[in-house]
């Protein structure tokens, strides 16, 4: 398995850990970190769409990693299965705990983004994905004269079925060019599913052009751009922390303003 932690930043949604074995055949449910334990957003709504944690940085740090760690061990127990996982040599990674069902691997300090899974277009894939939906969403919203209203549920909610959406293959590839596996069959085929997705984003951003939606932004500094999109801070903070607030809706114009594409920044490092 490989390990990776990255930075998202949409408002108070900072910290992402992804993780998935080299066949593509298991994805761990993204861990995603932020700043509130129960932000305002999630009360009434019950579970979040992916594994959510929260710390006054929105970093992630030893003490949520060795809990990711040891559930996951309990998991693989139930199961008598013993993995190898390798992971990034920051600080948080560096657990010395005692796991009977997971060897835990630290990749050489020196090591560059190309010897690392993840970084070699995993994370590219989950924010292509992300931002093909959040332009669905968007041109939805136009065609019925709605307001777009997101918030960080609905975001982590995106971000799942983007998570989703990355293939088995794709990350074989990834593995490959990585220097774990030798083998990498299939890239032409999905090189042309990967083109259909783009000329659907394409067909996306031409329908916001038309409609003088994107602010002069570019499509590609749009799949290119990383920043982060304004919540209120009704929808940031936890009840207890605030007075009951209506969430401030959010219209196409107004998401366009922003610029669409400062919704999602993916980065390796926790700053």
């Amino acid at each position: 398995m490989g390990g990776n932690g990255g930075l998202i930043t949409y408002g108070a949604l900072d910290t992402k850990n992804s993780c998935a074995n080299m066949t593509g055949s298991e994805k761990r449910p993204l861990l995603v970190i932020g700043k509130y334990k129960s932000p305002h957003c999630f009360k009434h709504r019950g579970k979040p769409p992916v594994e959510y944690d929260a710390n006054a940085n929105a970093w992630m740090n030893s003490k949520i990693f060795d809990a990711w760690l040891k559930k996951w061990n309990e998991e693989l127990a139930q199961d008598d299965r013993h993995i190898l996982l390798y992971v990034d040599n920051s600080c948080p990674h560096k657990s010395t705990l005692k796991l009977s069902h997971i060897e835990l691997k630290l990749l050489p300090a020196n090591t560059t983004a190309r010897s690392q899974p993840l970084d070699q277009g995993i994370i590219r894939n989950i924010k292509f994905h992300y931002k093909r939906i959040l332009l669905n969403k968007i041109v939805n919203a136009l065609d019925n004269n709605q307001e777009f209203q997101l918030n960080l549920f609905k975001a982590l909610r995106l971000l799942k079925i983007a998570w989703n959406k990355v293939k088995q293959t794709t990350i074989q590839h990834c593995f490959h060019h990585a220097g774990f596996v030798d083998n990498d069959r299939g890239l032409s085929e999905e090189a042309d599913e990967d083109e259909q997705e783009m000329e659907e984003i394409i067909g996306l951003w031409q329908q916001l052009v038309i409609r003088d939606r994107t602010d002069g932004t570019e499509l590609d500094e749009y799949m290119d751009f990383d920043g982060e999109m304004e919540l209120s801070e009704s929808e940031e903070m936890e009840p207890n922390e605030q007075e009951e607030m209506e969430p401030i809706a959010v219209g196409p114009s107004e998401m366009t303003r922003r610029k669409p594409a400062t919704i999602l920044k993916i980065n390796r490092h926790n700053k």
